[in-house]
């Protein structure tokens, strides 16, 4: 009789257990849509046209990054990464809405496992749907889905929260060798997504020490395989692909003092914690100079330094299980590659890019949902729920004005340039938009600040070459087409047009010579081989001897 009587009440609590996670799964569908539907439609923007739309090389094996002696040079390497973009582009080609409903169901998932991770760690349900909640709505995130060439990144976070998971069941004894196992897989997805995930195992360890209350014995235990799979991936990475040559070797040949790099990555660290807790100016790339005035870099430094010593001291003070300290210790693993990432391309600036950060920023999510859950013993509850409806009323509204600001190349990027308007990508993509536009006046404006500003790439030359041809200045064009080639020979559109000019001025042999290497570069220009059969007829024509036999 008992024992049925609790078989009866196991049986009620697992459905009401399984009412309650409907409930939640149908709130984040709610969600997602309400703050990211105005996205649905947006179309593709900067890297949108050379990693999808204009990619000759989607379809070709070259593109997923297998072939490493190829991709030495590469200052990355990330074939899942690349993988998505094919997988996406060969389902969606050139309609962007299915990019957009792709990456947001991938936010979906990521927010349903990160409450799961959060359930069954910190034990609070409450706390675990309010940091879901924030994470899915705060502005910060809205590259997840608006970036469609990037869908690498919620996977990444879906990958990282399972890897998490399994690696923590393990932890607890539940099917050891399957648990870590799956973790492996899904930790090998994450890393391959991007590299910055390498600081897993700190993630790792802080759950392991703050909301497990493991021994650093054990702890050490439950690192061993993860610790073993970012050395081998390190040591493949400085091998074999690039990193020694790109990000490292940056890093050890920064010219710059080592207070004064400490002051400027302070700095980039401290944007992105006011994006955090203000969404106003948020931008896809932001940039500073290395700061070098010996007051400020002392303040920052400062600053810096006592963060660090309060943060010690707050590990050292308060006693375990700590979910309070468990956020503010997610947060600061995210910083750490950046140190190194914000070095990753030293042309444009020291950078930072707020995406580096999405996995680490469920930490501010996390201390912001622990104050709220402390202040509801505090305050009435009309209160509470109305601060809470507020808040994320301002989340989704801001979201929803960046997905506006997504929607269009052109209004991104001068957007963009209110906030950095030095800066080169915003200036090179709003430049571009206006060349495909046929706005050439408005194009050359923007390619020529980036000359103005000191950056002579071979695009920016080739972009400014084409809006000379354009407006009918051939010398110009010509000249800026000659700069171009010499940083950069292998431009077949950049030969092809020199070919023109020279065609238009009579010049036989030289455009000859230019339609032949833009075809050598790349064999698929038809309209190369069509102006070299004009060639050979007008040659026909006025019987002009060939220069080649």
């Amino acid at each position: 009789m008992l024992s049925g009587l609790i078989s009866r009440k196991q049986a009620i609590q697992k459905i009401l257990k399984g009412k309650e996670n409907l409930w939640i799964a149908l709130l984040f569908a709610g969600l997602c849509l309400i703050t990211y539907g105005n996205s649905l439609h947006n179309d593709f923007l900067m890297d949108d046209y050379p990693m999808l739309i204009k990619n000759q090389q989607i379809g070709d094996p070259s593109f997923l990054q297998l072939n490493i002696g190829a991709h030495q040079h590469q200052k990355y390497f990330r074939p899942v990464s690349h993988f998505l973009n094919l997988i996406t582009y060969s389902f969606f080609g050139e309609k962007p809405i299915g990019y957009h409903i792709f990456n947001l169901s991938l936010l979906y998932f990521a927010c349903l496992l990160l409450f799961a991770l959060l359930d069954m760690t910190i034990k609070n349900k409450q706390i675990a749907l309010l940091t879901s909640i924030f994470f899915c709505t705060h502005p910060i995130n809205g590259v997840l889905v608006n970036y469609k060439n990037a869908p690498s990144f919620a996977l990444l976070t879906v990958a990282t929260i399972l890897a998490l998971i399994h690696f923590l069941q393990a932890s607890r004894g539940q099917d050891t060798l399957v648990n870590r196992s799956l973790g492996l897989v899904w930790l090998l997805v994450a890393l391959l997504c991007h590299e910055l995930i390498i600081a897993f195992p700190f993630y790792l360890a802080f759950i392991l020490w703050f909301l497990e209350n493991k021994s650093l014995r054990n702890i050490l235990k439950e690192l061993t395989l993860p610790v073993a799979v970012m050395v081998l991936y390190l040591f493949f990475r400085a091998t074999y692909f690039s990193l020694k040559t790109g990000v490292l070797d940056q890093a050890l040949n920064l010219k710059v003092p080592f207070f004064d790099f400490l002051a400027t990555y302070t700095k980039l660290i401290g944007w992105y914690i006011t994006k955090l807790l203000s969404p106003e100016g948020i931008v896809l790339i932001w940039h500073t100079p290395v700061v070098q005035k010996s007051l400020i870099v002392w303040g920052l430094n400062l600053c810096f330094g006592m963060s660090l010593v309060l943060i010690v001291w707050l590990w050292i003070k308060y006693p375990r299980p700590n979910p309070i300290l468990f956020a503010v210790s997610w947060i600061l693993t995210g910083f750490l590659p950046v140190a190194l990432a914000c070095l990753s391309r030293l042309d444009f600036g020291v950078i930072i890019e707020p995406h580096w950060l999405i996995f680490s920023s469920i930490g501010y999510f996390l201390l912001l949902a622990i104050m709220f859950a402390r202040l509801k013993n505090l305050i009435s509850k009309k209160i509470w729920y109305s601060a809470i409806a507020i808040l994320l009323l301002f989340y989704v509204s801001y979201s929803r004005h960046y997905n506006y600001l997504w929607g269009n190349q052109i209004r991104y990027c001068r957007y963009w340039l209110t906030v950095t308007p030095d800066h080169y990508w915003p200036n090179f993509w709003l430049g571009y938009a206006y060349l495909e536009d046929k706005n050439y006046k408005e194009a050359q404006k923007f390619f020529k600040k980036i000359v103005e500003i000191g950056r002579r790439d071979y695009e920016t030359l080739g972009n400014l070459g084409l809006t000379e041809y354009h407006m009918g200045n051939l010398p110009a064009a010509l000249d800026y087409f000659t700069k171009s080639l010499a940083l950069n020979p292998n431009s077949a559109d950049t030969h092809y047009y020199m070919g023109n000019i020279y065609l238009k001025r009579q010049m036989f042999e030289e455009a000859e010579d230019a339609f032949s290497r833009a075809i050598k570069i790349d064999p698929s220009l038809i309209d190369s081989r069509k102006k070299l059969a004009v060639i050979s007829e007008i040659r026909n024509q006025m019987q002009i001897p060939g220069s080649r036999p």
